[in-house]
């Protein structure tokens, strides 16, 4: 069915502040707007993202929300729920689902394996503009929890509810380097925040639903060394959930100095380059080259040593500007030619595709990339280039009527700043981050944007499956 979509527009009219409201469904006039419950801070935070290259710290407009949904299901009694912020003149979040009881949505291949309930439920997190790169430790919103998502025609009906002031505190990120002209400015002026969603569904009956998978396993990484970790996400879920041998251990570390950590070994499998302690090293490529590792290298390399490659498929998504080619393992010149054949499924990754695998139950590494304005100074139609890319292990999927989305996680951090001796860099762990990207494809180029944003966008996707 075709969705009636509309614009969102700034409905909202100034409202006065007040303090953190007692629990409680606020009373909503107008349109048959669901319940919306108040949110305060100890379900709630708010962060102003610093992010750090080549140790540099550039102060930006990005926000981010983090929802603890354990919180919200104390104070509501929602276990599952979709969280709504705005502040007196305009939306910063609609309908990020947030879900205290994630094992409900299991796939029934992961379901079948009996898994434990999770051990711990972590923040569900997302971008928006915050509205300044300048600092920030205040912000005026009014945040919200309904059992069904907003529409288009409840949105009018918030401009007379109070904001209420959270604090936000400054949080690092790693932007990744990239091949950045001399003169280019910060990321707060050359990646702006990602927008509102340009558009809301008119209709409650649109596409809603999730399948997700168990997602313990998140370890903080080295620099560079993103890709490895996110295969090494991948593979201890592996382990613990189908059985996969994997006997490495899941914590930080890299081959030079730790041969038990599995983000180590897999640096080794990789051949990945310049690594001389935690806060050196370079990143991954599809195939290892004199300059840098090689996923599949990683993926079939590991695997292969631990006699298991009879039982895993894999499979990869996104040729040509994605840099995945049409067979593995012969395209990478260092593996042999056996193993299981990945044939490349598309020259973009498809969330249908992605989801396919999400739910079927298999690891998946999803490459993100960055881009950047060819020139500086920009003008309007400049175009855009890939500087720098980062790797994510996806472990859910849904829509959100009807607007697709995947949960990831990751370490924002990786030790991005250069010269720290290693005890320093040791330190600087807390990087791991769970978070929502909604997917569309803004800009009519095929591949699929993040969070509404044309400075990134999914460039390839490998899956592992345990046969």
């Amino acid at each position: 069915m075709k969705r009636n979509l509309v614009l969102v527009m700034s409905l909202l009219v100034p409202a006065c502040l007040s303090g953190e409201e007692e629990p409680g469904p606020a009373a909503i006039r107008g349109a048959p707007t669901p319940t919306a419950w108040p949110l305060g801070g100890r379900e709630v935070s708010f962060a102003q993202v610093t992010f750090v290259r080549d140790g540099a710290a550039l102060r930006s407009a990005w926000g981010e929300i983090a929802i603890d949904p354990k919180a919200v299901e104390r104070r509501t009694g929602l276990a599952t729920g979709y969280v709504s912020a705005r502040t007196a003149d305009r939306w910063l979040v609609l309908n990020l689902p947030v879900d205290a009881n994630p094992a409900a949505k299991y796939p029934p291949r992961v379901a079948a394996r009996r898994p434990p309930p999770p051990t711990f439920i972590p923040p569900v997190r997302t971008s928006f503009d915050l509205g300044t790169d300048r600092p920030k430790t205040t912000l005026d919103v009014q945040v919200v929890v309904t059992a069904t998502p907003l529409v288009a025609a409840h949105l009018a009906t918030f401009a007379s509810q109070p904001v209420t002031p959270f604090p936000v505190s400054p949080v690092e990120e790693d932007w990744e380097t990239g091949i950045l002209p001399p003169d280019a400015p910060p990321p707060s002026d050359f990646a702006p925040p990602p927008p509102l969603p340009p558009w809301v569904p008119t209709e409650l009956d649109a596409e809603h639903w999730e399948w997700t998978q168990p997602f313990e396993h998140n370890v903080d990484a080295a620099k560079n060394q993103c890709s490895n970790a996110a295969l090494a996400n991948g593979l201890a879920y592996l382990d613990a959930y189908f059985a996969l041998p994997v006997p490495h251990h899941l914590f930080k570390g890299v081959f030079e100095y730790n041969t038990l950590s599995l983000p180590g070994m897999l640096d080794l499998y990789a051949q990945r380059k310049n690594v001389t302690g935690l806060c050196a090293g370079s990143g991954n490529n599809a195939c290892a080259d004199d300059d840098s590792g090689g996923v599949m290298d990683a993926i079939y390399g590991y695997v292969g040593a631990q006699s298991a490659l009879d039982d895993i498929a894999i499979h990869h998504q996104g040729g040509e500007g994605g840099n995945l080619d049409e067979q593995y393992p012969g395209a990478c010149p260092a593996l042999p030619d056996d193993g299981p054949v990945s044939d490349l499924a598309g020259d973009e990754v498809t969330f249908d595709w992605l989801c396919d695998r999400i739910a079927n139950g298999d690891a998946v590494h999803l490459t993100r990339y960055t881009y950047d304005y060819e020139s500086w100074p920009a003008y309007p139609g400049a175009p855009l280039v890939a500087v720098t890319a980062h790797a994510v292990r996806a472990y859910a999927c849904g829509k959100d009527l009807g607007i697709p989305y995947v949960r990831v996680l990751h370490d924002k951090q990786q030790d991005r700043f250069e010269g720290d001796d290693d005890p320093v860099c040791t330190a600087r762990n807390g990087g791991s981050s769970w978070e929502v990207w909604w997917l569309a494809d803004i800009d009519d180029d095929g591949k699929l944007n993040i969070n509404y944003s044309e400075f990134f966008q999914l460039e390839n996707a490998i899956a592992i499956e345990v046969l």
